[in-house]
């Protein structure tokens, strides 16, 4: 066995370790990223030297750290009724009773290994709680913090609030710009998502335009944060891509190449729903009067420049103002 190929037994057993220790807890169901999640803890405080920690080889993906190697042993243990599964919104899984064993003596490895499961198994309180110390404290990039955890969920759930607003209701979005506005900070600290930061620095500048002013509800804007929304989550996918070229253990280079050509399709799928973006906001009249007193000194050429015959500008006079001042 070489030294990137997987100890599917060894890996098995680190399972079976994780299943015990939750069920001594009183837990006897536990979902995919539960069992994910804690085994990524407990490879993460292995030494170096311990075997294990490449074995049990981890990529950044959409939903944090995950493992191939772990699914396939998962899979395994499946299809030999070691485990069962109640499939639903969330796939639970439970070490089938009859098949229960006495997990036998480790070796060193092993036995440094189960020590950790059982600390963080320990330590657990939910999954929210747990998803949190991961990204925290191991998060190869800060962005995944304070895009994925501090600013998609709160901003997609926002966007789906207004969609089910009464028409003539006010939408106040200013406040989720702050959580914005630190995810962007932290991307533009990190040279290796040039192309990528490219592409979020169009959705910056227009969900900018369309959270900063204080608007009315109707069709017309809905359907901006319609797609504001739906694009708040591709543009994820999309640094989840990119990132997970850099952000693997070795026993993963060999798919890099794959990796690569699916992050540049789905840049190019994100290039095109940007450019149907920004011109939906284009197409909107911001209340002039309305917009904070920051967006107010980036669009202030417009007002020097023009007496308004109406308190509304259209949008896209304010995206190629901001345009300018940025070249």
């Amino acid at each position: 066995m070489t030294s990137l190929e997987m100890d599917s037994a060894g890996i098995q057993e680190v399972l079976r370790v994780v299943f015990d220790q939750f069920a001594r807890a009183g837990r006897h169901t536990l979902s995919k990223r539960q069992i994910l999640k804690t085994v990524y803890l407990a490879k993460m405080d292995l030494p170096d030297e311990n075997p294990l920690k490449q074995q049990l080889a981890y990529y950044w993906y959409l939903h944090g750290p995950t493992s191939d190697v772990v699914y396939s042993a998962l899979g395994q243990m499946l299809a030999s009724k070691t485990v069962s599964v109640r499939q639903g919104d969330y796939d639970l899984y439970t070490f089938s009773k009859d098949r229960h064993r006495r997990i036998a003596d480790h070796d060193d490895s092993m036995s440094e290994m189960s020590l950790t499961i059982i600390k963080h198994v320990r330590s657990f309180t939910n999954m929210n709680s747990m998803i949190r110390d991961v990204y925290v404290q191991h998060s190869p990039f800060q962005f995944h913090i304070s895009y994925k955890l501090d600013f998609k969920d709160r901003f997609e759930s926002f966007c789906r609030q207004v969609a089910n607003l009464d028409d003539g209701v006010r939408i106040h979005g200013a406040d989720i710009l702050k959580s914005f506005r630190d995810a962007t900070l932290d991307l533009s600290e990190d040279e290796k998502f040039f192309d990528f930061e490219i592409l979020y620095n169009e959705y910056s500048r227009t969900l900018h335009v369309l959270l900063d002013a204080d608007l009315v509800a109707d069709k017309r804007y809905k359907k901006s944060f319609e797609l504001a929304g739906s694009l708040c989550d591709e543009i994820w996918t999309a640094f989840a891509r990119n990132a997970r070229i850099h952000a693997h253990d070795q026993y993963y280079d060999k798919f890099v190449s794959n990796w690569k050509y699916e992050c540049s399709k789905t840049m190019e799928k994100l290039q095109e729903d940007l450019g149907e973006f920004s011109e939906s906001v284009s197409a909107l009249h911001i209340p002039a009067k309305r917009l904070s007193k920051e967006l107010e000194t980036i669009v202030d050429k417009i007002e020097r420049e023009k007496t308004p015959i109406s308190e509304a500008h259209p949008a896209g006079e304010y995206l190629e103002t901001i345009d300018n001042l940025c070249k």
